[in-house]
């Protein structure tokens, strides 16, 4: 502000401090012209002394645009104070202070760095050793004035800022300035900013100090505006915010800040329309901030961070983000958090969707919740090769809605590390819930799961293979330890399974409820479910292997084999004859094929010593042997 200001006050100043009349409001207007290489129009002018400090009071000022006619800047008043006796001594003008009063000022950052104020361009650019002369010495105060800000690196619209009162003091290379402003829209808020900078005057790209800005009240978005995308609209309850800045070479090389915000609610509009309609709402947001510059690149570390969304509070968590290149110019990222929730950061993704419709779709309706513990996540780039990568976290109490043909689970907790080629993820619950939809009867649940699931990408062969040994699960019906390899081409070909489990203890008379009704047989699942009513299988065993998209497996093309001995067993094989009771039996599924066989039972008040039963295809079985 004193570049430009002053520059078109002060030279004329240097010459109306000799003895001149205040009637010669033209040879003023003339002078100050000149100097400021502007036409200049003053209502009127006076000389006064206060005390050995010579004054020059200007009074309705206008630079006036030679193009057009038109005012492009104009004060209210303006007032210069010459240091009389530093001015003698030195034989050099000595400006104590430069008052400025009603100004309606335009400052501009243009895309190449520099400042500019209103029409002034010529000057700013132009003139350096006069506007040198200007930030080494003297003291500027700009009072009950509006400025607007455009920022025109970031393509941003101007911001205006009222009731502004600056004051600048300039000190050979050193130069502070203290700002307070009324910002646009935010009722009561208060902008202020302060700054210690130093640094050769003629080169203000090259100073370094520090800055101080701190934003109290509503209105947050006004403060960010121009640096949102187009179509999104933030507006904020009350705001504490503080911004402590360190400068050097004319670069930000760290900054740290402090905020708490109430009632943050983000808004999406246009062409997108309102992902999602509602917005984004969040109750409360804090934390601490730390940003700074590094060799070869900068990091961002966050602490005392709290946010509350739909009634439910963060604990105070830590995050961290860095970026490096190396000497080839490849990125690197190392971010990590011990605190995240899923459904609040996908709420945050959902206003900034990605271009793949399904899976905004699979997020929106599966609806995954849970909590995020011990992130880390690592990415380096490579020459000529696919980037490196890897990842760990702890996700507790999991839940999603079923999607298609993915089960809603609910009570998951899980602990995942993977990278581009290998991962494994554990995963255990003591209320696990999984809902298949149409696949069973009902959801299922769990009182005990425990296991651990690996997982390869075999870049020759273009599949995924998956495995795991000691998944255990258990519920009051039954307890189970599966073994399981599934390897996924992805070329499209069917995934091929190869699975056993083992199960003990399991309660027959629930047999209905754990039946995979949307994959088996209707005929079977009907069967099975009226047949077994009651029993106590002591051990069993399930057995598939082959392409999933044979399964049942008609021509052979894999084994589906279940098998398991019962107890006390109720089994009504055939609405038209008399039920088995007290049986201890053995049940065999191969593929389509069932048999049961009977080693004792009652039949009505006969005792049954052996008996077999036998459906050859259970596709549209309609006869039993």
């Amino acid at each position: 502000l004193v570049s430009v200001v002053v520059l078109g006050l002060l030279l004329g100043a240097l010459r109306l401090l000799l003895p001149l009349a205040s009637g010669y409001r033209t040879q003023v207007e003339n002078l100050l012209s000149e100097a400021a290489q502007l036409p200049i129009r003053i209502g009127a002018f006076r000389i006064s002394l206060a005390g050995l400090v010579p004054r020059l009071a200007l009074q309705e000022v206008e630079l006036i645009d030679p193009d057009t006619g038109l005012p492009r800047m104009s004060f209210r008043r303006v007032h210069i104070g010459v240091d009389l006796i530093h001015s003698l001594h030195s034989r050099v003008l000595k400006i104590e202070s430069v008052t400025l009063a009603g100004a309606k000022l335009v400052v501009k950052r243009r895309s190449d760095g520099s400042l500019v104020i209103g029409g002034l361009e010529s000057i700013q650019a132009g003139n350096t050793e006069t506007l040198g002369f200007f930030l080494n010495e003297g003291r500027l105060l700009l009072e009950d004035s509006e400025i607007y800000w455009e920022n025109q690196l970031i393509g941003a619209p101007p911001i205006r800022y009222a009731d502004v009162r600056v004051e600048f003091i300039n000190a050979g290379e050193r130069h502070q300035f203290n700002a307070w402003a009324t910002p646009p829209g935010s009722g009561h808020a208060r902008l202020q900013v302060h700054g210690d900078l130093r640094g050769n005057p003629e080169l203000p790209a090259q100073w370094a100090g520090h800055m101080y800005l701190q934003w109290q009240g509503p209105g947050l978005g006004h403060l960010l505006q121009g640096r949102l995308p187009p179509g999104y609209r933030l507006t904020s309850g009350h705001t504490d915010l503080e911004l402590w800045t360190r400068w050097q070479a004319g670069k930000l090389f760290d900054s740290y800040m402090r905020f708490h915000t109430q009632a943050l609610d983000m808004q999406v509009s246009g062409p997108l329309g309102p992902v999602p309609p509602q917005g984004l709402m969040i109750d409360h947001l804090g934390g601490r901030m730390h940003w700074r510059r590094e060799a070869t690149g900068w990091r961002l570390d966050v602490t005392d961070f709290s946010m509350s969304r739909q009634g439910q509070r963060w604990p105070e968590a830590s995050l961290s983000l860095r970026t490096n290149r190396n000497h080839e110019g490849r990125l690197g990222v190392q971010a990590g958090a011990d605190f995240l929730r899923v459904q609040d950061l996908l709420a945050v993704a959902a206003l900034f969707p990605a271009g793949d419709g399904q899976l905004n779709r699979l997020l929106a309706e599966a609806r995954p919740r849970g909590d995020l513990h011990g992130f880390q996540f690592v990415y380096r780039e490579r020459p000529g090769e696919e980037p490196l990568w890897s990842t760990r976290l702890e996700l507790l109490e999991f839940r999603t809605a079923p999607f298609e043909r993915l089960p809603g689970i609910a009570g998951l907790n899980a602990r995942v590390q993977a990278d581009q080629t290998a991962g494994s993820v554990a995963v255990w619950s003591d209320r696990l819930t999984a809902d298949f939809g149409t696949q069973f009867p009902a959801p299922l649940g769990a009182t005990h799961v425990q296991g651990t699931l690996g997982w390869r990408y075999h870049p020759d062969s273009r599949s995924l293979q998956v495995s795991g040994n000691g998944l255990e699960i258990a519920n009051a019906d039954i307890s189970t330890h599966t073994r399981v390899a599934l390897r996924v081409p992805l070329t499209g070909a069917a995934p091929f399974i190869d699975l056993q489990t083992d199960f003990r203890d399991a309660q027959l008379g629930r047999t209905r409820h754990y039946l995979p009704v949307g994959v088996m047989p209707p005929a079977l699942s009907r069967w099975l479910g009226q047949a077994v009513v009651a029993g106590r299988v002591p051990s069993g065993s399930l057995v598939l292997r082959g392409p999933l998209g044979a399964f049942p497996f008609p021509e052979h093309e894999g084994r589906f084999e279940l098998w398991f001995g019962a107890e006390e067993l109720v089994f009504d094989y055939h609405r038209a004859w008399p039920r088995l009771e007290e049986a201890m039996a053995e049940l065999r599924i191969v593929n389509e094929q069932l048999d049961v066989r009977v080693l004792q039972a009652k039949l009505l008040e006969s005792e049954v010593v052996q008996a077999t039963a036998s459906i050859p295809v259970l596709r549209g079985a309609n006869r039993v042997q």
